[in-house]
């Protein structure tokens, strides 16, 4: 696929079964954002596959199904997967291999928006070890603790969390009034239905020296929090915002009565400005998400002044509680960046890091061929297993031990088994070529690292921030300091990350005055 202008694209969206499902782009934001770029590169759009509640941990989702069966059409209708990220199509290892491997001998590309992996040994490995912690993380929220949560929830017990500030739990692990805290969030609420704003009550509790219950100062989202939260209204509340949520009305004392809660949910409605829809990664501070105040410890956040002619990297800390929380300077955008890709290139494109990554990038493609025929071995056995027991069943009804239809809807279900490892196989047996004899030398990785130099000099913001986020763990600033901590693959270690490796350095280029520097409260 040289040329991919005209090529016919779908979308494939999901989002979880509501245990991260609020910390996930939304499907219609997904399907957007593919749109969107498909229109960029020149192709057709031709349909979305969305799934809302289906878990990435197994491929036994429906629309994931119907859009793998049109892949294997002999006049299938695209030729390109667009997907938000790599865990959007599957957490779980063995399926991401197997699937891939799949699309790949049918010649269906899978893009990904927010992740850019070239065909390269560099490429691939990046994008396995994207693989490998998806399903270390979907191996972190099983499906069995989920339903033992949800249960418990219904039946009005707390299933885990924080005990929100106002609330005590007693010795049966239910909610009563902190004597200490509750007269505060009736504060709280009485003077935001008089009139007074989210940062302006954290303002005036931090002018009063009131603390939060965990010692911190208070800012403005928690406020907002607190005055959103149905649990000092009496009510029990998990899973919010799914489909399957779990409300239970007058579970435990209420702070706040009903009629006031509801009050204060109108004038939140009526004082909230309107919310954007997430974009696709088009933001400018090519830091964001990775910066954070060596201060406070707080997130960095892009700001601007004087009608955006300044950009700036501040504490969202100081932004949201003042200086009285945070006192960090902010730092010019321009100059913290520069110096940081100046500072990057030095340090992890060094030649001692570049012979490392040669070595790494072997034993991660020698581990790959070896798990490859370890699934296929694996696969193998789980057809045979399968076929033994289904055999086993009709010899059983042959002989007269059980009528057909008492078995049949285990035959049923053994034979859709059998049917979805025989499928397997073939694409585990391509991606195992694939990998076959696969090695790179250290002047290859010298000008793939070649490579990833112009990428950071002339790249887009977007593909910027998905490479950085491959390697670069965290950047904590407090000028005129910043402290970069690296994450570097290493096969050896399965399933975790590499503990991140901390350089600091004194970045005397940034001032410590700047006359374009934003005021701020």
């Amino acid at each position: 696929m040289k040329n991919e202008t005209g090529l016919r694209a779908v979308a494939y969206s999901r989002v979880s079964t509501g245990r991260q499902a609020d910390k996930e782009l939304s499907i219609p934001s997904q399907n957007r954002a593919a749109h969107e770029h498909a229109e960029k590169n020149g192709w057709t759009f031709v349909e979305s596959f969305s799934e809302k509640g289906e878990t990435g941990r197994n491929a036994n989702r429906p629309e994931f199904q119907r859009m793998i069966q049109q892949v294997k059409e002999k006049d299938r209708p695209f030729d390109i997967i667009i997907i938000w990220d790599s865990s959007r199509f599957t957490r779980n290892l063995e399926d991401a291999l197997t699937f891939k491997g799949l699309l790949k001998k049918h010649g269906v590309k899978l893009v990904s928006i927010t992740e850019n992996f070239d065909e390269s040994p560099i490429g691939k490995l990046l994008e396995h070890i994207i693989d490998v912690f998806n399903e270390f993380y979907s191996d972190l929220l099983g499906e069995s603790t989920f339903r033992g949560m949800k249960e418990a929830a219904t039946n009005g017990k707390n299933v885990g969390g924080a005990t929100p500030i106002g609330y005590q739990m007693d010795d049966d692990r239910q909610l009563v009034e902190d004597s200490d805290f509750a007269p505060v969030i009736r504060r709280i609420f009485k003077l935001y239905v008089e009139g007074k704003g989210a940062k302006g009550i954290a303002s005036t509790f931090n002018r009063e020296g009131i603390l939060t219950n965990s010692g911190r100062k208070w800012q403005t989202q928690r406020i907002l929090n607190i005055l959103r939260n149905r649990k000092y209204a009496g009510m029990h509340v998990w899973n919010k915002g799914e489909p399957d949520e779990v409300c239970i009305p007058d579970n435990h004392p209420a702070i706040i009565d009903v009629d006031t809660f509801n009050r204060v949910q109108e004038m939140l409605k009526t004082n909230s400005p309107s919310v954007s829809h997430p974009r696709e990664v088009t933001s400018q501070y090519i830091l964001s998400g990775l910066i954070y105040c060596k201060k406070c410890g707080g997130k960095m956040v892009g700001s601007s002044a004087k009608s955006g002619a300044y950009s700036y990297y501040e504490c969202s800390a100081k932004l949201k509680g003042g200086k009285a929380v945070c006192d960090a300077k902010p730092v010019k955008k321009e100059l913290l960046e520069r110096e940081f890709f100046r500072i990057l290139k030095l340090t992890l494109f060094s030649e001692e890091n570049i012979r490392l990554l040669a070595k790494q990038t072997n034993e991660q493609l020698s581990a790959n061929k070896n798990d490859m025929g370890e699934s296929i071995k694996s696969c193998q056995r789980t057809i045979s297993k399968l076929n033994r027991e289904r055999d086993s069943l009709h010899r059983k009804i042959s002989e007269g031990k059980y009528r057909d239809e008492d078995l049949a809807p285990r035959l049923r279900e053994l034979n859709e088994q059998i049917q979805s490892q025989e499928a397997k196989l073939p694409a585990l047996q391509v991606a195992q070529a694939d990998h076959k004899e696969q090695t790179i030398t250290l002047p290859e990785v010298v000008g793939y690292v070649g490579k990833l130099r112009t990428l950071l000099d002339s790249a887009s913001n977007s593909e910027k921030k998905a490479l950085l986020r491959s390697f670069v763990e965290k950047v904590a600033v407090n000028r005129p300091e910043v402290e970069i901590s690296y994450k570097l693959p290493s096969p050896k270690r399965n399933r975790e990350n590499s503990p991140a490796e901390s350089s600091p350095y004194d970045m005397k280029w940034l001032p410590e005055q700047d006359s374009n520097l934003r005021q701020s409260g």
